[in-house]
């Protein structure tokens, strides 16, 4: 902050405001991570909905604070920032209390209450609590350090490519905010494309370890588990295949209606004619982009997290390598390299997640249909 602000001349006004800013919203951080983990755990157990409506108390209490405190009570962005403190904890506590009501997941661990085994000793139920704690905690960080890995290298990427077009300038670098600004809303679409098929795996692959009552080995090698092989398979193809279609739509749209979207975010005309004259390779960056994402919730929903991480190092990779091999003399060659690396990076992500994934799924689906032929 006291960089930015030595920056622009202005210790007072700046410095002043976005220093309480920062402090008020500091408080709000464990809310933030406690939202983030519940809508993990909540998709985890394939129930979406809960975390929808605690979402919608969420911006419902954001629409009536922010007027309240900003403008009655003439906090200005301090308003702004408790609002938004105090929606993010009205939207955590209940998502706490759903999951302690249906699952008792807060239970104390180190609580003693000692029951009957099978062999009629008494036995204490906090050992094997602890012991079952301990063996999921090893399992969750190891997933966490991978997503870390993961969220590392995208970070990389994003800000290797917003590099590359500050240095061509301001003029360049405003045309490439504007147009990421635009794909940042399409990643939340695809992001919520990403999460349903993600819930969607991690039901359809614990149904499949289910296995019934009287019934037996072969049985359950030739039914029960080809049909969910299968079933896996379908509904990782047809999220695909949704998330394609809906993604070449809006971008269909964006294209057709690209001088009213940039009409409408700039009014420098330099910067609108530097946006469209990239426009064509950032719209199949996007369509890409829906195919990517959906593959990445496909390799989330089956925990492949490792791998998760591996293919978004290799399209790092692959995008640092396309930025320095296609080069060009002007602006405009520079502006469409840095979209056509990003183009280079979506594609690195499908090829590495489809292989994957259809090497797997497809292998035992394989197999079993030799077993239930012989």
């Amino acid at each position: 902050l006291k960089k930015q602000s030595d920056y622009n001349n202005d210790h007072n006004g700046m410095w002043n405001v976005a220093l309480q800013y920062m402090k008020i919203k500091a408080w709000g951080s464990p809310g933030t991570t406690l939202w983030l983990v519940m809508n993990g755990i909540f998709r985890g157990l394939g129930d979406t909905k809960t975390p929808l409506l605690c979402s919608l108390i969420f911006n419902i209490s954001n629409f009536i604070l922010d007027p309240l405190l900003i403008v009655r009570l003439k906090m200005g962005a301090s308003g702004a920032a408790l609002s938004n403190v105090i929606s993010k904890y009205l939207s955590v506590f209940p998502l706490l209390f759903l999951l302690q009501k249906r699952y008792c997941c807060f239970t104390l661990l180190w609580r003693k209450k000692n029951t009957k085994g099978r062999d009629g000793n008494e036995q204490d139920d906090s050992l094997i609590n602890q012991h079952s704690f301990s063996k999921m905690m090893r399992r969750y960080m190891t997933a966490s350090v991978y997503l870390v890995g993961q969220t590392a290298g995208k970070v990389f990427s994003t800000t290797y490519c917003a590099r590359q077009a500050a240095i061509l300038g301001p003029i360049p670098a405003a045309a490439y905010s504007l147009t990421h600004q635009i794909g940042f809303y399409i990643s939340i679409l695809c992001n919520s494309m990403t999460i349903a098929v993600q819930t969607l795996l991690s039901r359809e692959i614990a149904s499949s370890t289910k296995i019934p009552k009287k019934t037996s080995l072969q049985q359950i090698q030739r039914d029960d588990n080809m049909h969910s092989s299968r079933d896996i398979l379908n509904v990782a193809k047809s999220s695909i295949m949704a998330s394609a279609f809906i993604t070449s739509c809006i971008s269909i749209a964006l294209f057709l209606g690209k001088d009213l979207v940039l009409t409408g975010m700039t009014n420098s005309q330099v910067i609108h004619e530097a946006a469209v004259n990239i426009f064509p390779i950032f719209i199949l960056t996007q369509v890409l982009k829906g195919i990517s994402f959906p593959v990445n919730g496909i390799l989330l929903g089956t925990l492949d997290w490792e791998f998760y991480m591996l293919s978004t190092w290799l399209a790092n990779m692959a995008c640092v390598g396309c930025f320095h091999l296609v080069r060009g003399s002007n602006t405009q060659v520079s502006m469409r390299r840095i979209w056509t690396s990003w183009a280079v990076f979506m594609i690195t992500q499908i090829i590495c997640g489809v292989t994957r994934f259809h090497y797997r799924f497809s292998r035992q689906k394989k197999i079993e249909e030799e077993k239930d032929d012989a």
